[in-house]
């Protein structure tokens, strides 16, 4: 039961993070390989959306709007974890 919940979520998110890309850029970028490289391209955006979307709380629209902002909001959540790490064990080797 709680996996048909993570997946609606996910879904959600995605979703999100396809409107995201399409309203910012106005068209959609398939992945590509280039020079042995994987660009993801808009990809990118409905994957943050999709990890976005399982971030927020327990409701549908919530992970909609989560997605939208998914490059934000998981971008924001990495500088945070930096920021901890940073302040808990030093430096570090930037």
């Amino acid at each position: 039961m709680a996996d048909a919940f993570v997946a609606e979520f996910a879904l959600w998110g995605a979703f999100g993070g396809l409107i995201s890309v399409l309203a910012k850029d106005g068209r959609f970028e398939f992945p590509r390989v280039q020079d042995r490289y994987l660009y993801l391209g808009s990809l990118s955006g409905v994957l943050f959306g999709m990890v976005a979307g399982l971030i927020g709380d327990d409701c549908p629209p919530n992970a909609f709007v989560w997605g939208i902002g998914g490059a934000t909001v998981v971008q924001g959540f990495c500088r945070l974890a930096d920021t901890k790490a940073k302040s808990l064990f030093g430096k570090g080797g930037d």
